[in-house]
């Protein structure tokens, strides 16, 4: 029976020593691009203003953009301390351009954008707060929460 079911105060000396884990979180944010250059710094931008207690992996994949928006990606994301991909493929749609995004990640989470979103400062603040199922559940979803 535990101190909790007999109706027992908790005391400190009664406490035993216990281990503290912290975990971070890492989100992965998988950034699908086809010919963005002209949103991607306002993209980018919504990106990096993300808060929370996570790490931040950027992960962008160009899906056979004939304009500079590889260029832009690298010069908005020069100066990020975290991991920065970019994968470049033939123009193959949406749906290869996804997979081939969480593919490339290495989060716990994966946030997915597409290359002309924009995200206010706490949208990855729910996702980074959320605990990984061990079954390989997705969740998805909009709204309030």
């Amino acid at each position: 029976m535990t101190a909790a079911q007999s109706g027992a105060k908790p005391s400190l000396q009664d406490s035993q020593p216990y281990k503290v884990f912290i975990c971070m979180t890492k989100v992965s944010f998988v950034v699908t691009v086809f010919n963005k250059e002209e949103y991607l710094p306002l993209v980018i931008r919504s990106l990096d203003v993300q808060v929370g207690d996570f790490e931040k992996e950027y992960v962008f994949v160009d899906d056979g953009s004939t304009d500079r928006s590889v260029e832009v990606i690298k010069e908005c994301t020069k100066d990020a301390d975290f991991d920065v991909k970019i994968v470049s493929q033939i123009n193959q749609g949406a749906s290869v351009a996804h997979d081939a995004g969480v593919s490339a990640a290495t989060g716990d989470w994966i946030k997915f954008c597409d290359g002309d979103d924009l995200f206010t400062g706490c949208d990855a603040k729910l996702v980074g707060g959320m605990s990984p199922a061990q079954d390989g559940t997705c969740l998805g979803g909009s709204g309030v929460f």
